[in-house]
């Protein structure tokens, strides 16, 4: 008998008896006759089985941060589509890449490993046809073994599912609205069952580990509105002249960016939605390090932590410059300009086993941040709306007065102004 042989027996029969505890009560749910609501907006989210079939603690909820989600799905007045079929919850796919990772997966492995018959059913927002479901969704029902025949998608009209399985979410979203020193949360990282499931998975796709010293993940090709770091291309330039690998994830498939991940004997975030795609991988040997865009914030910590030797974040936020306001009137803090002090930029770089110290050109590098500060004030004004002009500048200029950098209001204040500008001319152009 050949030395593969052994394992692979050994393999299949951890996934046997995994599979046989996740069919236990407090894996799974079933549901006979339950509506399934679509989604009804263009977020894509809330939507789902009937919550008043479940209980206040039911694991059939959509749980966040420790604690059972609070929004129902609006129930639809439209004519219902019936299936007799086993099926199993899945999730919804939502307009943001992070927040479908973050959120909506985590179900999806427990169901392939317990009940591989069950179509998966996932819903769409608000206007999205099945041709234009995002190649993301595809590449991690790819890594995650389900076939494109057990997928079934909910648009507009509810589902009544005559036999329903939901499987308790493997991993729960950490929200990060708040900095982690302040977040009242109760533990939402990785179920052992899920962390076992995931290496059973990367055993079996044969992913190479350790094999690269350095990986970093870069959000330096993002446009300004999706706030890259501040001054990242000439952070990426030094990285790259000490030999790290920089990858860009936005240009990879998930395939891709998993394979890369795995190699890394150390693996550095700029933080963002990337960090996601790190959880469809389970305990790696090696270390992970986040640079964060939020000043305090420590995104994704409950999930890293148990999937790595160790976790640390740098944060050299010396400002956060909030210069947005959402629809819903509030100030939008994921949008904000992240203002690096160089020092605890490069030392937490350091710390980490990666020194850019020697040949650092902070001049160069100071230029860079601010050219990319004058972008981003130029793109989130020619997307802000004429009505929120004077709060914007209220807190811009409460965010910099606040931190010390008052040098810099009058940029913004000419970016705001250019903004106006733009938007003037679209209408005006609208109304010819």
């Amino acid at each position: 008998m050949s030395g593969a042989a052994p394992i692979a027996e050994g393999r299949e029969a951890r996934r046997a008896a995994l599979a046989a505890a996740l069919r236990r009560p407090e894996f799974m749910r079933r549901f006979r006759d339950i509506r399934i609501e679509p989604a009804d907006s263009k977020r894509g989210w809330p939507a789902g089985p009937d919550r008043t079939r479940m209980e206040a603690d039911d694991l059939a909820l959509h749980w966040v941060n420790g604690s059972p989600g609070r929004k129902a799905p609006a129930r639809s007045e439209r004519p219902e589509q019936t299936s007799d079929g086993p099926l199993a919850w899945c999730g919804g796919v939502m307009s943001h890449f992070g927040h479908t990772l973050a959120e909506q997966f985590q179900r999806v492995l427990f169901t392939r490993l317990a009940m591989p018959e069950a179509t998966c059913v996932f819903t769409l927002p608000k206007g999205m046809g099945e041709d234009q479901v995002p190649g993301y969704f595809w590449g991690i029902c790819d890594w995650f073994g389900l076939p494109r025949d057990k997928v079934r998608f909910i648009r507009h009209r509810p589902l009544a599912a005559r036999d329903l399985c939901v499987f308790r979410q493997g991993e729960q979203f950490q929200p990060s609205g708040q900095p982690a020193s302040l977040a009242s949360y109760r533990w939402c990282g990785p179920l052992p069952e899920y962390l076992e499931a995931l290496a059973l998975l990367q055993e079996e796709r044969g992913l190479e580990t350790g094999t690269a010293d350095t990986v970093y993940v870069s959000r330096s090709r993002l446009d300004p509105y999706s706030i890259p770091l501040p001054g990242e291309s000439y952070l990426v330039e030094r990285m790259q002249a000490a030999g790290v690998e920089v990858i860009w994830p936005e240009t990879m498939s998930i395939g891709a960016q998993l394979a890369a991940f795995a190699r890394a004997r150390r693996l550095i975030f700029a933080e963002g939605s990337a960090m996601h795609v790190r959880q469809l991988l389970g305990h790696l040997p090696q270390e992970i390090t986040v640079i964060s865009r939020r000043k305090g914030m420590q995104l994704v910590r409950d999930g890293l932590e148990p999937r790595c030797d160790r976790l640390s974040y740098i944060d050299p936020v010396r400002a956060n410059v909030l210069f947005s306001i959402s629809p819903s009137g509030v100030s939008e803090r994921w949008r904000a300009f992240a203002f690096f002090d160089q020092d605890l930029l490069l030392d937490g770089l350091a710390a980490a086993g990666t020194d850019l110290r020697p040949g650092w050109d902070a001049e160069a590098y100071e230029r860079l941040q601010l050219a990319d500060l004058e972008a981003w004030g130029d793109a989130i004004s020619a997307q802000a709306h004429p009505s929120t002009y004077a709060e914007r500048l209220r807190l811009m200029e409460g965010s910099l007065m606040g931190s010390g950098l008052t040098e810099y209001v009058p940029l913004l204040r000419r970016a705001a102004e250019r903004g106006a500008e733009v938007r003037a001319a679209r209408r005006r152009t609208a109304a010819e």
